[in-house]
């Protein structure tokens, strides 16, 4: 078993698995496991000059669950909220997305 096989057997039975890390979320209207990361450093509400509020939060989910690496930029719909990708990369099977949500 390679290296690679060992990390996405840990993906499904550990970091994924609904019992230890992973909550049920809906993105862009399809329910899936995933891992939201809301610590004070990725969460931090941010008051721009022009009196609007961004919040950013990180979330992982297995590039089999969402299918596509969304854009930058590109609006994503998390639990009915709508966000917009300020970053996305994949890293064997898993997809890290950051979002951000503008609001006055």
């Amino acid at each position: 078993m390679s290296f690679h096989d060992m990390v996405r057997k840990d993906l499904d039975k550990v970091f994924f698995n609904l019992e230890e890390f992973a909550e049920l979320h809906v993105i862009n209207g399809f329910e899936m496991p995933c891992v939201i990361d809301r610590d004070e450093n990725t969460d931090a509400t941010v008051r721009s000059v022009m009196g609007v509020y961004a919040s950013a939060l990180e979330l992982r989910v297995r590039a089999s669950d969402l299918k596509r690496l969304p854009k930058e930029g590109e609006p994503l719909s998390l639990d009915g909220q709508t966000y917009f990708v300020a970053e996305a990369s994949s890293e064997m099977g898993l997809y890290v997305i950051v979002l951000q949500a503008h609001r006055s």
